[in-house]
């Protein structure tokens, strides 16, 4: 399904234990590298973007600098292990920047021996299978799916035990997936299941020489239809101009860069099969299981076209405690489409889950209105923390904006103090001021 496709290729923005807000990429769509560097870890908070797993004090550790969304002009580092950096780089859009040889990392010259020599020699093997896969695409087998308002392509090449996927819409670059297995039969049996696959999804065999040349000479391109199917013969919609392609990976860029996709509408429903993913959790949601949906604007394409991101309930109320200060919310039943439709246990669980967050909601206002402790630093940045309870109410961003909140719940009070305090040290060491 082209949504559920679309929903595990959009990044998601965490905010970092010491406050700084990263970015991690969940599919092809990653931000664009500006520049790589290598270095030490300083301490053991930072986590790699790749597995997810904390990169221990003192544990080499690549990073990707990356456009700062949240300051015009400025950067950011994205942390990964060496070898989840590397599975990173071989995924995603096919023009992206790679690293192809030492002098692509700063500070390669500041590691020690053992790791310039293990990272040379990583660098170099990825290169050589790089080349070798990319010889390879030419034997690739080449699929198109010219049905809908999308004419896509898909092809699939095996060397040795590797498979090379390369996708996208037809006349654009798309994206890239290098993927090993466990020896050349297991690569080769992949190959067959996902052409199988997309046959049966209505993909077809094309010349793809032949689709290449109509597309850069901005003619249609007329395919054969599947034996046995009912499809109609498709003809493609005029090659789009060459900035196009380009506008699209903005966007997709620009949807990976945001701490949050604003929500449209929201709308409740049971889960028709076993094969959506929860964004914020990232399990299944069971068949006929209660799922919650933000409906947002469907940023790969140009149409405005809408998309629907699926959530566990307590997973979208937990998304919706954090992000920019003014995005949209749930605060009564009539916000969630298809609320009526529900059981009635589903609507009385839902509407005391709404009741609840919102009267939360309220009282850390009023005490965010009053009690908040409120820092600024010399950078133009502000930050600040209330507590209620045993709950936190932070709020960040640049001076002049409504910036960001995260809302916080713990066992009792002392802990939400101590999480208070903890934090407001941090601040402090780090050069803001109280106002």
């Amino acid at each position: 399904c082209p949504v559920r496709r679309a929903i595990t290729q959009l990044a998601e923005i965490i905010e970092h234990p010491r406050g700084a807000t990263i970015a991690r990429v969940m599919g092809a769509e990653d931000i664009d590298a500006l520049r790589f560097v290598a270095e030490y870890a300083k301490s053991g908070r930072s986590k790699c973007k790749g597995c997810g797993d904390a990169i221990a004090q003192d544990v080499l550790r690549i990073g990707k600098i990356v456009p700062n969304p949240f300051a015009d002009g400025k950067e950011m580092t994205v942390w990964y292990h060496r070898d989840c950096m590397f599975d990173n780089l071989r995924r995603g859009r096919a023009g992206k920047k790679m690293i192809y040889a030492e002098d692509d990392v700063e500070g390669f010259a500041d590691l020690n021996t053992h790791d310039r020599k293990a990272l040379r020699e990583h660098v170099a093997s990825e290169v050589a299978l790089k080349a070798e896969m990319e010889a390879a695409d030419a034997d690739a087998t080449y699929l198109e799916n010219t049905v809908g308002d999308n004419a896509k392509f898909w092809q699939i090449a095996v060397h040795n035990d590797a498979t090379i996927t390369k996708y996208g819409q037809i006349g654009e670059d798309g994206f890239s997936v290098t993927k090993e297995h466990r020896d050349d039969v297991a690569a080769q049996k992949f190959k067959e299941q996902k052409i199988a696959e997309k046959l049966k999804h209505g993909y077809i065999r094309a010349d793809k020489a032949a689709s290449a040349a109509a597309a850069a000479a901005g003619a249609g391109i007329k395919t054969e239809a599947k034996p046995g199917s009912k499809r109609p013969i498709k003809q493609e919609k005029d090659n789009p101009s060459p900035g196009a392609g380009a506008t699209k990976r903005h966007k997709a860029s620009q949807a990976a860069a945001s701490d949050d996709h604003d929500a449209l509408r929201f709308c409740a429903e049971y889960a028709k099969s076993n094969r959506s993913h929860c964004r914020q959790c990232k399990e299944l949601i069971a068949k006929d299981t209660l799922r919650l949906g933000k409906i947002i604007i469907n940023p790969f394409t140009d149409s405005g076209a809408e998309m629907t991101v699926w959530y566990h309930r307590d997973c979208l109320f937990d998304n919706l405690r954090r992000g920019r200060a003014g995005k949209k919310r749930i605060t009564k039943e009539e916000d969630v489409e298809n609320f009526k439709d529900l059981k009635a246990a589903d609507r009385r669980a839902l509407h005391e889950h709404i009741e609840a967050e919102t009267e939360l909601k309220e009282e850390l206002e009023a005490a965010d209105a009053t009690d908040a402790t409120h820092l600024e630093h010399p950078e133009g940045k502000w930050w600040q923390i209330c507590v209620s309870g045993h709950s936190t109410i932070t709020k960040y961003g640049q001076r002049g904006e409504e910036g960001f909140t995260l809302v916080k719940d713990f066992d009792d009070e002392a802990g939400a103090e101590a999480y208070a305090d903890k934090q407001l040290k941090s601040k402090l060491k780090k050069g803001y001021v109280e106002k």
